[in-house]
């Protein structure tokens, strides 16, 4: 097909994509309705005016006063709400709870049908006085957005399938890419049936990864980059959880939520497309690695199917662990490259660019993942010692330690910053030792597992205990490896070595996360030993090093392996069998057993779901922060014009000759200011039993601003942060040639 006709096909699915978002916009409605204008339809229930709302998003706006916390609001059709008539599916809409501790509460709607009769009712329990101010109704352009995105990913599909049609024809597909195509997308898309759903799989921290998420989507709205201190925690008092957890990938759902898609939709998206870039990023290392299209498929089926993985996707949420599994093959393949190829080699001195991108993506998901990758990099360099200090290849690791460090300040600096400072739970509480949570030798090889409960103590036994297991596809890929040595198929020196590596490897991995190493000798050597193993909580996180050591056994064995054999066939069929029976037994008792959660905006989410609070100040119950109060001394005057969260516009007067004090709800993190509106005079801040307080000195009267500002460190860290990135992108689009030749080797 000639550029021309691809011109037209774009320049038409452009057209139509806007037209759609056009058409989308109208009727637009953004009006208010005061007290007069609501309609008592009980005397627990009031309503809005109806009024005609067509396809979009909208948000609800409630002013009231109330002296309970059992009022509730929502958006409905009057023939839905008041003459109880069924209509699954014309709308996406959570209610909102009308809170004593504020007068204002905002809801989110997501409408399918149009029609002339929604209206927010307002609903009172009979203990309860409730008195709304007024209602408002405003579409925004999330509904646009959504409409425009579903479009152009539906044309997008098109066009790759008149691309792929186009080519076949001409016979420019090479040989085995369409096969590798269909299995790794069959595999996408089987490990992902649990996100087809319309509702979330509730596992362990799923709503404390869904605040965070939210977070990010409320700081955006509110015009914060980077987001440091997320607002909507603990009842809007704010949780620096963005200090210490990266989230640099959760933007992608937080965007997606600001473009009208639901909390469950934008996570399920987040999670489908996790797996779909496991699989083929693993796909492009391990074809790098082995040079065969058909191992590599294999190799990536394995990986992508980890049991330890899917258990932190669907049992456990853990959401960092998950995203940062997607980077380690990009660690062990650019790690490879460095130790393999010679270097007088082409392109060697740009070796680091691979791997400083899979450190950066485990960085900034999960830090204890970055901590147990450093400690088998470590391992590596020193096992292959000579290899290290030879001139080119450790200037290549120092490039990768450099670069890596400075594209990711912008972390670095605000997490060392506070982790200096201490006094949080995370770095104040009694360390604990962890050896009593490993996993037992032979959970590693059971048949079948469990696909529920929570990590059981060595004393408890495995009984409902989670599946603490990669799966026995994965070790079948050890013994694999290990049968190609026997039967002599690695010849090649470099080969041996490196399949020597992955089985240590592999068999460490494995060692770590059972309760036979010995962590609590480890942790007795020395007080900061103690502290680092303490931190990592359970030795069965391992796994997801042991996932990535595993599937490299299998590659490489099949690697040598004459690929028409039955041998390889044998094996190569074995192990994705089972692979897929056990992923598939676990996914399908999940589904068949795990409650379903069902959440649109942020209001069904409970902020104070902060698990062990690990960064909240230490000794400080997060009851302190359940909802939001100011506390003010007897010589000030306080007048709250406006609040949002941890943001506070007030009026402060003291007429005595003393100081006096107001003890916010806020959490208090090193970097807040109060700040006089008129003047720019930084009132004195402290904390107070975990609370933001404000000095207010003798005689003065202002408007005050507090707010959380942050450093001037942290900015300069971002900044550099950001022109590292560009740096990087350049240096990959200099080599784009190179790179898309290897994508089309790859199929």
């Amino acid at each position: 097909m000639d550029k021309k006709t691809w011109i037209k096909i774009i320049a038409i699915e452009a057209a139509i994509t806007i037209v759609l978002m056009v058409a989308a916009i109208f009727p637009w409605v953004d009006t208010k309705y005061s007290a007069q204008d609501l309609q008592d339809i009980t005397a627990e229930c009031v309503k809005s005016p109806n009024v005609f709302l067509g396809y979009g998003t909208y948000r609800y706006t409630i002013e009231y006063d109330t002296n309970a916390d059992t009022s509730f609001a929502f958006l409905e059709m009057q023939s839905v709400n008041e003459q109880g008539k069924q209509l699954i599916g014309h709308m996406d809409m959570d209610a909102v709870f009308l809170l004593q501790d504020r007068n204002s509460v905002s809801g989110e709607a997501f409408i399918r049908l149009p029609a002339k009769d929604y209206a927010v009712y307002a609903y009172r329990l009979a203990d309860a006085s409730l008195t709304v101010k007024s209602v408002s109704i405003q579409k925004t352009p999330g509904g646009i957005f959504k409409l425009g995105i579903m479009a152009a990913l539906i044309a997008t599909v098109v066009d790759l399938i008149i691309l792929y049609n186009d080519r076949r024809k001409r016979g420019t597909i090479k040989q085995g890419s369409t096969e590798v195509f269909f299995v790794l997308s069959a595999t996408v898309m089987f490990i992902s049936i649990p996100l087809f759903f319309g509702y979330l799989i509730n596992g362990h921290d799923l709503q404390y990864h869904l605040l965070r998420i939210e977070g990010i989507k409320d700081g955006l709205l509110a015009g914060d980059f980077p987001i440091k201190i997320q607002s909507n925690w603990l009842s809007g008092n704010g949780y620096a959880t963005a200090v210490f957890y990266g989230d640099l990938l959760l933007y992608i759902p937080a965007v997606l939520r600001l473009c009208g898609f639901s909390v469950v939709q934008s996570y399920n998206i987040y999670v489908f497309l996790c797996n779909a870039a496991t699989c083929a990023i693993a796909y492009f290392c391990f074809k790098g690695m082995a040079g065969r299209r058909r191992t590599a498929m294999v190799g990536a089926v394995l990986y992508t199917t980890s049991i330890y993985r899917l258990l932190d996707i669907y049992v456990r949420s853990s959401v960092g662990e998950y995203s940062a599994m997607t980077f380690l093959p990009m660690i062990a393949y650019g790690l490879w490259k460095i130790y393999n190829d010679e270097c007088d080699a082409e392109n060697f001195k740009r070796n680091w660019i691979i791997p400083v991108l899979g450190f950066t993506g485990v960085i900034n998901t999960h830090i204890l993942t970055c901590e147990m990758a450093a400690i088998f990099t470590i391992l590596l360099c020193l096992i292959f010692i000579k290899k290290t200090f030879q001139k080119e290849r450790f200037i290549v690791l120092v490039k990768i330690v450099v670069y890596t460090t400075v594209l990711n300040l912008a972390f670095f600096v605000p997490f060392f910053h506070y982790m200096s400072l201490g006094n949080f739970v995370i770095t104040s509480n009694s360390p604990s030792y962890i050896q009593q949570y490993g996993a037992y030798l032979g959970q590693l090889f059971a048949p079948t597992m469990t696909y529920s409960g929570l990590t059981a103590g060595y004393q408890e036994g495995i009984a409902s205990e989670l599946p603490i297991t990669t799966g026995l596809g994965l070790v079948m890929g050890a013994v694999a490896l290990l049968y190609s040595f026997a039967m002599g198929y690695v010849k090649d020196r470099k080969d041996k070595a490196a399949g020597i590596v992955f089985i240590v490897f592999s068999a460490l991995s494995i060692w770590f996360s059972t309760y036979l190493f010995p962590w609590d000798f480890i942790q007795n050597i020395h007080k900061m030993f103690m502290k680092v193993v303490s931190t990592m909580q359970f030795p069965w996180r391992f796994l997801s090093i042991a996932s990535i050591t595993l599937a490299l056994c299998a590659v490489w064995a099949l690697n040598h392996v004459d690929v028409k054999s039955k041998v390889y066939k044998y094996i190569a069929l074995g192990m994705v069998a089972v692979a897929f029976v056990q992923s598939g037994y676990l996914i399908g008792n999940v589904i068949n057993t795990y409650e379903p959660f069902f959440v649109y905006g942020e209001s069904r989410l409970d902020t104070t779901s902060v698990v062990g609070a690990e960064y909240l100040p230490a000794g400080v119950l997060v009851e302190t922060y359940t909802s939001q109060y100011a506390l003010v001394d007897e010589n000030i005057d306080y007048t709250q014009n406006y609040r949002n969260n941890n943001y506070i516009d007030c009026t402060l007067k003291n007429d005595s000759n003393t100081y006096g004090i107001v003890a916010f709800s806020i959490v208090y993190y090193d970097g807040y200011t109060a700040v006089d509106k008129a003047t720019g005079q930084k009132l004195p801040v402290f904390v107070k039993e975990g609370r933001l307080c404000v000095y207010v000195p003798p005689h003065y009267s202002g408007d005050v601003v507090v707010s959380f500002t942050g450093f001037a460190s942290w900015r300069i860290a971002t900044v550099v942060s950001i022109i590292a990135a560009v740096v990087l992108i350049v240096v990959i689009a200099d080599r784009k040639k190179v790179i898309y030749r290897r994508f089309r080797n790859g199929g």
